[in-house]
């Protein structure tokens, strides 16, 4: 079947950045495989002197000398081969599910895609293709299909075999065929280099400052293809189904993934109020909470909330509004007749899946639904000891908000909450905390007067104007007032921009920045002394005052830390664990930056030793 034809230059791209310099981008790739090329060379090469000086030592000294270069010789290999954990999931075969997969056997040959060593079934909302690699850095990857139950209880069978084709369109060896496989070599790049951060092991520091420096470069290089791409997979979905199709499955993706967490979700676990343990059959109740979510009223303003959200410029993916003009479509709602859904393909082998996942839930929530359930009684408890208090009329202000909140946790409902909560709200006109809480409630419910709520927040607080513009902007587009909308956008993007560079300047740290003493009194040396006795392995501490333009009320400390040397030498996943220990217990008057002053990092020694006072360990 021929593939949908896209006019690229109509796509929007993000930020509005052109496309990416392909001519550049192929020269990153180049930079990459040359590097691990590289390594291999020097691999060959530090073997092969290792096995002639071993062939040819006529003395015990060259043999010892030979030793260290074979350790050397492994720690290349060890660099190399970072172990990437396969994807979990039930997996499953043609015996198990034989229509679902026909299907996929159907569209990877018409989409002429790579077969899938493994099809998974997950309790995620979703579906993906995850190439997983063998050799670690040097790639010869395992295709697993994941396919989420939850998503195919939500669509019909030709809805989600418009979501198996756009996954599908990222593997096709067709059209496009160089911009999937930069896709795919970005998601592998992100997943190796993850992996290297989170395994830390001893041979790292070969791989891992290279891959750190070069696959963010290579992700914002590819970033503009990579949106281009998901674009082009939409298109081959369209093609394999049709346009009406693939818009019910994105219309249907994007209003049921805003429910499961908003709504659904909560109204499972809000049963262990009342039980003790987790519920059986979860993903059955999840299916039946969500169908009782999607009204009709429900449907039409999940969909007007779905179509207002504005493409991100850090996400690959559109938004639903640019995925659907791109292929000329308005949004669509078409829901499966109660079972109905996609999830009958995997039949024969649908009822033992189900009970699988089942288990698996219950086993892992089975801590947290116990604390949950405790926790909830105790709220319940409280609530009427709080009832008895109003009742007395001796309940104070902050008694009554708590009795508001755990009305909608646990009483009354969220009617009675907001009810509460606007009295107070009105009767307290200078807190912001109740402004914003009854703002956002009435913005939900699209009530007018959440505006007024919301400004009264924002005027008396700082940091309300972030998600309180964000709520606004939200709230106005669904009313399709787009000048209000498009002020709170514009306070929201400078607001977001000023809350980056407060970030920026406490979570980094240059010689270049000024720092200055401390200015803490001798107490409380003693209690960040105190606090960090358990913290094992440390040596010396420096501690200095960073001065900072946002916030400055809130002092901003720089810490420095040595740590005790070990037989052969300190691995870089010592002082991580060291740093994460201070973090964790340091008592200071504000915040806190943590770094070791000792290897490369040296010179940040001399500059803390430098200011009077700084040593306190």
């Amino acid at each position: 079947m021929d593939q949908l034809a896209v006019d690229d230059s109509a796509l929007p791209i993000a930020g509005g950045h052109p496309p990416g310099n392909v001519l550049g981008v192929v020269g990153l790739v180049l930079l990459g495989y040359a590097y691990l090329a590289g390594l291999l060379l020097l691999l060959v090469a530090v073997l092969a002197w290792f096995v002639v000086s071993m062939v040819l030592a006529k003395s015990l000294l060259l043999v010892k000398l030979a030793l260290p270069v074979g350790g050397f010789a492994w720690m290349v290999v060890r660099s190399l081969w970072v172990q990437v954990p396969p994807p979990p999931g039930l997996r499953i075969g043609q015996r198990d599910a034989p229509a679902l997969m026909d299907m996929i056997r159907s569209l990877r040959r018409a989409m002429r895609a790579p077969r899938f060593h493994r099809v998974l079934i997950t309790d995620d909302f979703n579906a993906a293709v995850v190439q997983v690699p063998r050799l670690g850095a040097l790639g010869w990857h395992r295709n697993y299909l994941l396919i989420g139950l939850p998503l195919l209880r939500a669509l019909t069978p030709e809805q989600f075999k418009a979501v198996l084709a756009h996954e599908f369109g990222h593997l096709a060896r067709g059209h496009g065929r160089m911009a999937n496989w930069l896709y795919r070599l970005r998601q592998s790049w992100q997943r190796l280099v993850g992996e290297i951060e989170r395994q830390s092991h001893w041979g790292s520091f070969l791989v891992k400052p290279f891959f750190g420096w070069y696959v963010g470069r290579f992700t914002k290089a590819t970033f503009p293809m990579a949106r281009r791409n998901e674009y082009q997979a939409d298109a081959s979905a369209a093609a394999q189904t049709s346009p009406a199709t693939l818009a019910e499955a994105l219309t249907t993706v994007e209003l049921v993934a805003g429910l499961l967490p908003e709504q659904c979700w909560p109204a499972v676990y809000g049963r262990a109020a009342t039980q003790a343990e987790p519920v059986d059959g979860v993903y059955d109740l999840l299916a039946a909470e969500t169908r009782q979510a999607l009204s009709a009223g429900a449907i039409e303003a999940g969909v007007q909330r779905a179509m207002a959200r504005r493409t991100d410029d850090m996400d690959t993916h559109p938004s639903l509004s640019d995925r659907l003009a791109a292929i000329g479509m308005a949004p669509r709602v078409v829901l499966p007749a109660e079972g109905a859904g996609a999830d009958r393909l995997l039949e024969p082998a649908l009822a033992d899946l189900v009970a699988a996942l089942d288990g698996r839930w219950r086993e892992s929530v089975a801590g947290e639904w116990r604390e949950l359930h405790a926790s909830l009684q105790a709220d319940q408890a409280r609530l009427v000891e709080l009832r008895g208090l109003v009742e007395d009329d001796r309940c104070s202000e902050e008694e009554r908000v708590e009795r508001a909140f755990l009305e909608e946790r646990v009483g009354l409902g969220p009617d009675v909450a907001l009810d509460l909560l606007r009295e107070l709200a009105d009767a307290r006109t200078d807190d912001p905390e109740l402004a914003f809480s009854v703002g956002r409630r009435l913005a939900l419910r699209g009530d007018g007067q959440a505006v007024a709520y919301l400004e009264r927040a924002i005027a008396l607080d700082e940091e309300a104007i972030a998600p309180g513009a964000q709520i606004l902007r939200d709230f106005h587009l669904q009313r399709g007032e787009t000048g209000p909308a498009a002020r709170w956008s514009e306070i929201l993007e400078e607001r977001i921009a000023v809350q980056e560079e407060a970030y920026h300047e406490r979570s980094t740290l240059s010689l270049r920045d000024p720092l200055e003493p401390h200015g803490l009194d001798e107490p409380a040396l003693q209690a960040l002394r105190e606090s960090l006795r358990p913290v094992e392995d440390l040596r010396k501490l420096w501690l200095a005052r960073k001065p900072v333009k946002h916030h400055p009320e809130r002092p901003h400390y720089v810490l420095g830390f040595t740590i005790a040397p070990h037989i052969f030498f300190n691995r870089e996943c010592d002082f991580v664990h060291v740093r994460d220990q201070i973090l964790r217990l340091a008592v200071l008057p504000g915040d806190l930056f943590v770094c070791s002053v000792q290897g490369v990092n040296g010179r940040f020694r001399r500059r803390l030793s430098s200011l009077p006072g700084s040593r306190v360990l």
